[in-house]
């Protein structure tokens, strides 16, 4: 009777991204010289703290990354030792490294749509004007895009000062994506939108909480969610009520027009600091050109809530004897 002399499994390092699969195959060579594939045989396990990825109970070898992290692949055969490892790392989805020169590789020509156009048409001179006048002034675009001085353009991946190719720089992965939302996003994929949306991570000031400067995962997503928000803003005071249940569910704004380029803003709700300073730095609520906000926050507590106001009473503002002073 043939017995196993040694075991293999494919790939023995792979690099995935997040919630990718991969179809792992474990082969098995006996002392006969015959080699058998014993994916269904062997028990699947990966070693990682946390676990980075789990194997399905259906199909044999098929893994499935859960979250980022590096991890070691284990196949143990029944009256085998040892058994075979591998290497496995799980990477952020979209964001991979570019490995070459991508400048005008997908690029179609004016003439190359030009001869989609059927047979019936080609000797239609005026038409074929008509269209390459259209196509060339999407072709100036291209071209005006091609050379813009920022990190992505329409055809490759540019230093934003050098205005040149970067090896191995960060770019999107190739397939087709519906962003659905900035919750999804993390680390790296944040600054890839942050460079999109012109929002660095590192805020301006110095928090007076002491915290550093550059943002967190959770506060950098705000900013980001805010920018996209302001993007979109129609101008209208009333407008903001809407954009700050996005951001703040639960948390209050009231917009006051002195009418001498001065606004109020009176905020309510349960902040952390960094939140407070960012409002008061100006990251937050959009500032018409030349007028200057004059900004009252105030946290939920018994203490300092309802504010004192007119016209209104419920939680964050109330009348006389109710109501607190900002």
């Amino acid at each position: 009777m043939a017995t196993v002399e040694s075991l293999e499994i494919i790939p023995d390092v792979a690099d995935i991204y997040l919630n990718d699969t991969l179809q792992y195959q474990a082969l098995a060579t006996y002392d006969d010289g015959s080699v058998v594939d014993v994916t269904d045989t062997v028990t699947w396990s990966i070693i990682s703290s946390p676990t980075i990825a789990a194997f399905s109970g259906v199909t044999a070898g098929l893994l499935t990354g859960s979250i980022t992290g590096s991890g070691t692949i284990v196949a143990a055969l029944a009256g085998f030792s040892p058994s075979m490892t591998g290497t496995l790392s799980i990477h952020n989805p979209l964001i991979v490294e570019q490995a070459h020169d991508l400048v005008d590789q997908y690029r179609p020509v004016v003439d190359d749509y030009i001869k989609l156009f059927t047979s019936q048409y080609q000797n239609s001179t005026k038409l074929l004007a008509w269209a390459r006048s259209f196509m060339d002034i999407v072709d100036d675009i291209k071209d005006l895009a091609q050379n813009l001085s920022f990190y992505f353009s329409l055809f490759r991946v540019i230093d934003k000062d050098a205005i040149s190719y970067v090896p191995n720089a960060l770019t999107t992965k190739a397939g087709s994506y519906t962003f659905t939302s900035f919750d999804a996003c993390v680390g790296d994929q944040l600054d890839i939108l942050g460079v999109i949306l012109g929002i660095p991570r590192q805020v301006t000031f110095d928090p007076t909480d002491g915290s550093s400067p550059v943002l967190d995962d959770r506060t950098y997503r705000i900013l980001l969610k805010n920018q996209v928000l302001k993007n979109h803003w129609d101008g209208r005071a009333e407008s903001l009520q809407t954009t700050w249940k996005e951001l703040f569910p639960g948390g209050k704004i009231i917009v006051q027009d002195n009418q001498n380029m001065t606004i109020d803003v009176t905020i309510t709700g349960t902040f952390t600091q960094i939140i407070i300073d960012l409002i008061e730095n100006d990251y937050i609520v959009p500032r018409p050109q030349g007028v200057r906000m004059n900004y009252y926050v105030g946290t939920v507590s018994p203490t300092n809530l309802p504010f004192f106001g007119f016209d209104r009473r419920d939680t964050y503002v109330s009348g006389f004897d109710e109501g607190h002073w900002v």
